[in-house]
């Protein structure tokens, strides 16, 4: 299509093959317009099958949880040029190209609005992490941030552990985020944190209530703190 337009329109382009500025009159071959008709034909295939497997995607993910958890949507950041540039080791200046191609092809922020339209359409949990938590750069073994290529999925810790990017991200979303997403409202946020501890309790009186305890605490006492974080909880629920 790119020949055939530049063989039927020379006079808008210069001689090193660019094209001119200013307003231009555009001469399209027949040959060009059945390629062009073609070429729509084709998108329009690609979007229903991207559209579709986006969807069957989503429907998945819905079926085997309740929450999801996610950062923000930035594929319009990773579709942009590379501002500065850069030389390889070879002395040729790399491309500032990023993933402008494989976001149209793939369409990750539809993707990723379609999963919020769904879990939150049918009581379901969407979560959005700030980046500023930077959890899947964060080495706990160092104690410091280490910066990674977007294609390091897996990656060694400091003290050697294998580990993978998006489960140790999983794992540094502080609690109090979770929490604040998944129960709005303050009252039943403290209703299940009341709850959990007394139910920690309870299970340990289980323990030593099995194990004979004789120890310093007195069973008692024990009893006496589960009875008041029980109270707390049902003066919470009311």
């Amino acid at each position: 299509m790119d020949r055939s337009r530049r063989a039927t329109n020379p006079q808008n382009y210069n001689d090193n093959g660019t094209i001119k500025k200013g307003k231009k009159t555009w001469n399209y071959s027949n040959h060009y317009k059945k390629l062009k008709a073609k070429h729509a034909e084709l998108c329009r295939i690609n979007a229903t099958n991207r559209r579709l497997a986006i969807n069957e995607d989503v429907n998945h993910l819905r079926s085997i949880g309740d929450v999801f958890i996610t950062e923000p949507k930035n594929a319009a950041k990773l579709m942009k040029r590379a501002s500065k540039t850069t030389v390889n080791d070879k002395g040729k200046i790399n491309k500032k190209k990023r993933f402008g191609r494989s976001i149209k092809n793939r369409c990750p922020d539809g993707f990723q609005a379609a999963v919020e339209n769904r879990f939150k359409t049918s009581g379901g949990t969407y979560i959005e992490v700030p980046n500023n938590y930077r959890a899947s750069q964060y080495d706990h073994t160092a104690d410091d941030y280490i910066k990674k290529k977007l294609s390091d999925r897996m990656y060694k810790l400091t003290d050697g552990t294998l580990v993978q990017r998006d489960m140790l991200f999983l794992s540094k979303i502080p609690a109090s985020t979770f929490l604040k997403n998944v129960i709005p409202s303050k009252k039943m946020r403290m209703k299940v944190s009341v709850g959990a501890a007394g139910v920690i309790l309870h299970l340990i009186l289980l323990l030593l209530y099995a194990n004979n305890y004789t120890g310093n605490i007195s069973l008692a006492v024990l009893n006496l703190i589960y009875m008041i974080l029980y109270g707390g909880c049902m003066k919470i629920m009311v």
